[in-house]
């Protein structure tokens, strides 16, 4: 390509006065040389000479001789150029002033671009023209460089429909957009030319909030915005979310506007959306769990856990992470936990469950059934345990009550079943020693020894009688009964027992609400558990006696299943004496269990406060500690209705004698060959039956009888009730007074005699028998 750019008149007259003083050719720092008519080379100078030196083989020679013609017309690369010979010999013969091209040249530093300026000379030395080589390759590269940038950007700008370019000016209205924005919004580039760039964003979108800040800020300072997310509304009318990328946009050196950059990165928010959600999630579902989770790594260090987990075992989350597993794990459950580790690690097992101890921070065992599996490894995290651990303790501690309860029944099953038996002989043995007595009266030592059997028996009677009421097998008498009142009566009788050195302390609630419960009973509760108290502090201490309304909900009963939730009247008996160690807490309520010294308690009175509780519908349970002293709170079922009192046992005249036939119905012969002979004794006739068969027989052949006098429990398929019901229906009127050391369901229920009911329960003594007898016989119907 010929281009004008130099005055021939300047490069020749320079020319001119470098032939005549060569110094000047070389002084100058482009590339010259001088042509004769025909184009050979004939000077150069010595950056010219330096360039030709640089040369390879290969290249063109643009030493002197050399022909300039043809290594020019061998060096152009470029088509299109033109005849570049053609237009310097034009110049060599005078026809043109000034031949101005560019060309590529190989040389050793690379390929160069040169700009070539041919003008002609005349001078005698034989001179026609003069070159002059100008090097112009970084300008060259720069433009290549500059049209490469250009293209790219025009491709990107253009040729993207993801991401879309625009420019606006400082009143924010668009004056580019890239034919991706079709793509992007939905509109045509047209479309939004002019328009304010708010016409695309949501308005109250949560995501717009700092959109025009970081605008105005770039405009501001001419520095790019920080990327950040915009929410518009596509031409379709859904919403979309663009990443933005923006810069000041300069022109002449001030800030002119804004260029960006748009992305639609709808799909990836959405995504991240639902990454967030779902974590959310799992931070909601593990941090407020009702099981403890835990995440440990591969050599058993706690990396997470929740807050059911920590609390469980005593600690905040943050206490235990870097914790080791192991050190939280019972000594007596390691190796188990171990081997399943191994197993989990070697891939032998997905999972595992199992029930193990953990130490709480207190040193207690926690029990907790574990369920451990492994979460695989990923590229940023190494494998990891992953626990979930329900807390048992619990389940171990009713399943303890239940055992322990199971236990008592047992115990208690067999106790009555003993003082069934007992009850007979004793029977026997008390009677016979009151007859024994009656007949010696003029015999002062053998009486003595009759009166001392009787004492032994009664004593007996009154240690079966504890049994009983252990067993729940008692006859109770509930009564509606204001306990407050009967504290109150009690006090008296409280202090002669106990004595001055203990100090009695009364904390009784006001409106109390009355207990359906047996008085008498509950006093001997009451003093039972005071007698306890006085043996605990035998150098004298504190005794506090409280009454509340305690309704007990599904929360506590849950705890003890065999207490039923409603409201109940609330005794509670302190004392500030020596306490009971933990290991015996668990036998507190079993017969003839005790921690007192050998010969100072039976073992029976807790036991036969837990019957009587029990029998009564209520509850009773006990808390101490070594040197801190005991609690025991008795729970009585609330009467609903009926007006209080204080229960008292009716005292009753003794009756004896009779006129009056007797049906006696006894399976134990010893007992009834006793209860025979002391009836005759009173003056009443008598007919004796073994069993419900034979007394059946004598009520259909006998012509009269006024009572019957029954055994309930007997052997056989019929039992006293049984009986008597059988002997009413034959004998309309017929009075039915039972007897029985040990109670069952057939007359009584719940502890409670059914109505109508008349017992008189062994060991009975002759006055007993004849008082109930009278009772009965004088009775009208």
């Amino acid at each position: 390509m010929l281009k004008r750019s130099l005055s021939m008149n300047e490069l020749s007259r320079a020319a001119s006065s470098a032939i005549t003083h060569p110094g000047i050719l070389d002084a100058l720092p482009s590339h010259i040389a001088l042509l004769d008519a025909q184009g050979n080379i004939i000077v150069v100078n010595r950056a010219w000479q330096s360039f030709a030196e640089q040369q390879q083989p290969e290249d063109p020679c643009f030493q002197i001789g050399q022909n300039y013609l043809s290594i020019t017309n061998a060096a152009i690369e470029s088509p299109g150029e033109g005849d570049v010979a053609t237009a310097i010999r034009r110049v060599l013969a005078g026809h043109a002033e000034l031949c101005v091209f560019e060309y590529p040249c190989r040389c050793a530093t690379g390929k160069n671009w040169f700009r070539v300026s041919v003008a002609p000379v005349r001078h005698e030395a034989g001179a026609a023209a003069v070159v002059m080589h100008v090097d112009i390759t970084q300008g060259k590269r720069f433009e290549e460089t500059l049209q490469l940038s250009e293209e790219r950007f025009r491709l990107m700008v253009e040729g993207s429909e993801a991401v879309m370019f625009y420019t606006h000016d400082r009143g924010h209205l668009f004056d580019y957009l890239s034919p991706s924005t079709a793509a992007v919004l939905g509109y045509s580039p047209d479309e939004l030319l002019g328009q304010h760039c708010d016409v695309l964003v949501i308005p109250d979108d949560p995501i717009n909030d700092d959109v025009h800040v970081l605008t105005e800020q770039a405009l501001l300072d001419g520095k790019p915005c920080e990327p950040y997310y915009t929410a518009v509304r596509h031409k379709a009318g859904h919403r979309i979310v663009l990443e933005i990328l923006e810069s000041p946009l300069f022109r002449d050196g001030t800030i002119s506007g804004i260029q960006g950059f748009a992305r639609d990165i709808t799909d990836r928010v959405d995504a991240l959306d639902s990454v967030r959600i779902s974590e959310a999630r799992f931070r909601g579902l593990f941090e407020q769990a009702a099981v403890g989770m835990v995440f440990a790594s591969e050599d058993g260090r706690i990396l997470q856990v929740n807050d059911c987990f920590a609390q469980t075992l005593g600690y905040t989350p943050g206490e235990l992470v870097d914790y080791s597993c192991v050190e939280l794990t019972h000594p007596g459950d390691r190796e188990r936990e171990s081997r399943t580790i191994g197993r989990l690690l070697s891939g032998e097992l997905d999972r595992d469950s199992w029930e193990k101890r953990y130490l709480h921070r207190n040193g207690t065992a926690v029990w907790c059934n574990l369920t451990l599996s492994m979460l695989p490894a990923t590229a940023s995290e190494a494998r990891q345990f992953v626990g979930v651990a329900l807390d048992m303790s619990e389940r171990h501690q009713l399943e303890e009550q239940l055992r322990q309860s199971q236990r008592l029944e047992s115990v208690g099953q067999l106790t009555g079943g003993v003082a069934h038996d007992f009850n007979n002989l004793l029977t026997v043995i008390l009677g016979n020693a009151d007859l024994l007595s009656e007949g010696l009266a003029e015999d002062a030592g053998q009486r003595e020894l009759a009166d001392m059997i009787a004492s032994a028996a009664q004593r007996g009677a009154e240690l079966t009688n504890r049994l009983l009421a252990f067993a729940r097998r008692q006859v109770l008498d509930p009564k509606v009964v204001q306990v407050d009142l009967m504290i109150a009566d009690f006090d008296r009788l409280l202090h002669r027992t106990l004595g001055e050195h203990i100090t009695i302390d009364y904390r009784l609630d006001a409106d109390l609400w009355p207990a359906m419960v047996d008085a008498a009973q509950l006093e001997s509760a009451l003093l039972n558990l005071c007698i306890n108290a006085r043996d605990a502090m035998p150098g004298g201490g504190r005794l506090t006696i409280a009454a509340a309304n305690k309704p007990l909900d599904h929360g506590y009963t849950q705890r003890y299943p065999d207490v039923q939730p409603g409201d109940y009247v609330m005794v509670a008996v302190s004392d500030s004496g020596t306490g009971i160690a933990p290991e015996h807490m668990e036998r507190v309520f079993e017969p003839f269990f005790t921690t007192k010294e050998k010969g100072k308690g039976t073992g029976l009175g807790l036991a036969m406060v837990y019957g009587f509780l029990k029998q009564s519908g209520g509850h009773v349970s006990m808390v101490s500690a070594l040197g801190s002293g005991t609690t025991v709170k008795l729970y009585l079922p609330r009467a609903k209705d009926a007006q209080a009192s204080v229960n008292r046992p009716r005292k009753q005249a003794a009756s004896s004698g009779g006129d009056a036939s007797i049906l006696l119905v006894e399976d134990d012969e010893l007992v009834r060959q006793y209860a025979n002979g002391l009836l005759l004794s009173l003056g009443y006739r008598v007919k004796a039956a073994a069993n419900g068969k034979q007394a059946l027989e004598l009520l259909r052949t006998e012509a009269r009888f006024d009572l019957l006098f029954t055994d309930v429990v007997m052997p056989g398929n019929m039992s006293g009730r049984q009986l008597a019901d059988e002997a009413v229906r034959l004998r309309p009127g017929l009075k039915v007074l039972y007897t029985s050391g040990y109670t069952d369901d057939a007359i009584v229920h719940h502890g409670v005699l059914d109505p109508d009911i008349r017992l008189l329960s062994k060991p009975y003594r002759s006055a007993d028998l004849a008082r109930a007898l009278s009772e009965m016989l004088e009775q009208t119907d």
